[in-house]
């Protein structure tokens, strides 16, 4: 009988892996997946993401031990802990990943490049492989729903335990460390699965500010080419919050995301570059836009409105309940197929994204996850 929190968890993780997953939680696994591939394959044409692989060829030159795991869009093999390593620092360039809307967690960042190293060191399954990231997503974000973001590790541990084929015994160890608050989550586990309310970021930008793009764009055709004296852009009472965390800057970054996509009629990498945010047509329109908070009603960080003051005294308004990629708005499966050509076009040529797509939605078919990890390079 489970006592511990742990063993309780245990308990969880391998019942669901004797009796399998559904479908629908295999297939959003999947798709989760490639959101982060995307959001890697983004981060590695910025000048940080050159500059980081760079840095890793130079350090693998020197290490004599095994090389068994890719460095993502990369002709190189690593250690598995180094590969992992480096590709999770390119995930953590751009905010393009995903977000766990109740908890505000990025949880998924941090368990797939553990992951994918251990699955390529190891040869295992895609299914296998789905059903890990999935399990270690599971356990992660309903322990940082009661407990916080330290979450993040124990989703990987979780997720790495169900790929090597970890025992109760051995998992429940594995998992000795985790706080007792965890154990008020453990009765809903697998019930309704929590990484249907991931929301994917569909443009390079915090999760706060992914509505009021969404507001922006959405207005925009609405002015019929008149420039805004003032645009008032209400947040919701959640993104209010987080904005008062944060740093001062924070406001005005946000107001020049806004100033640049409202100019340029979109929001992608280009749009973050310093030659963007800092020419002196954003600048000068960020300066015209204010921040309040209510525009959410009782929506959280998805919701916001949007009103646009012009010269002769009109006004348009708009406003978004949930953006584009949110759980109440999800993206297609062609529409993050996309995405991942855009961002991966550039590093592997048109002809290698659609070899990776054809592996990742086939994935869990495949008897050797080597066949899509192993496409993840440079053309």
């Amino acid at each position: 009988m489970a006592n511990t929190v742990a063993e309780r968890l245990a308990d969880f993780v391998c019942d669901q892996r004797r009796n399998g997953l559904p479908e629908r939680v295999l297939h959003q696994a999947k798709r989760l997946l490639l959101n982060q591939l995307k959001a890697s394959a983004a981060a590695a044409l910025q000048p940080a993401g050159v500059a980081l692989l760079a840095q890793a060829a130079q350090a693998r030159q020197a290490d004599r031990k095994p090389a068994l795991a890719r460095l993502w869009w990369t002709d190189m093999l690593a250690p598995p802990a180094q590969a992992a390593a480096v590709n999770a620092q390119l995930l953590g360039m751009l905010d393009f990943g995903d977000t766990h809307l109740p908890s505000l967690g990025q949880v998924t960042a941090a368990i797939v490049p553990p992951l994918l190293a251990q699955a390529e060191a190891g040869a295992h399954a895609g299914r296998d492989l789905l059903q890990a990231l999935a399990l270690g997503l599971e356990v992660g974000l309903a322990c940082a729903e009661v407990e916080g973001g330290g979450s993040r590790s124990l989703g990987a541990v979780v997720a790495c335990g169900t790929l090597l084929g970890m025992d109760r015994t051995a998992l429940s160890t594995a998992l000795a460390g985790v706080g007792a608050a965890s154990g008020l989550a453990i009765d809903g586990l697998g019930g309704r699965w929590r990484l249907q309310d991931i929301a994917l970021h569909c443009r390079p930008l915090p999760v706060q500010a992914l509505a009021p793009v969404d507001a922006v764009l959405a207005l925009r055709p609405l002015a019929l080419g008149r420039e805004p004296r003032l645009m008032q852009l209400a947040l919701s009472p959640q993104a209010w919050r987080l904005l008062q965390t944060q740093a001062p800057a924070a406001a005005d970054g946000l107001c020049r995301d806004l100033a640049a996509a409202w100019l340029l009629g979109q929001f992608t990498t280009d749009e973050r570059e310093p030659s963007c945010r800092d020419s002196p047509a954003v600048r000068a329109l960020a300066a015209r836009i204010e921040l309040l908070p209510g525009g959410g009603g009782d929506g959280g960080i998805e919701a916001c409105s949007l009103t646009a003051h012009f010269e002769e005294g009109a006004s348009e308004h708009v406003r978004i309940d949930a953006f584009l990629g949110s759980a109440a708005q999800p993206l297609s499966d062609s529409q993050l197929s996309e995405l991942f050509r855009s961002a991966a076009d550039d590093l592997v040529l048109p002809r290698r994204s659609g070899e990776i797509l054809h592996a990742l939605w086939g994935l869990d078919l495949a008897p050797d996850s080597r066949a899509l990890l192993g496409l993840l390079r440079r053309a």
